[in-house]
């Protein structure tokens, strides 16, 4: 697989992963720091 195939492939998995977490509450309304912090625990996480 070329490189810039994986690198779609792991963009897509990223924006799905955080419409999973997302979902978890419907309702919620975030601002746009709390989707900052979103990003950066996600991120954080996936470099341990």
């Amino acid at each position: 697989m070329s490189g810039d195939k994986e690198i779609l492939m792991a963009q897509k998995a990223t924006v799905y992963d955080l419409e999973r977490i997302l979902e978890q509450n419907p309702g919620k309304a975030y601002t746009v720091e709390e989707l900052r912090q979103l990003m950066d625990a996600y991120i954080q996480g996936m470099e341990q």
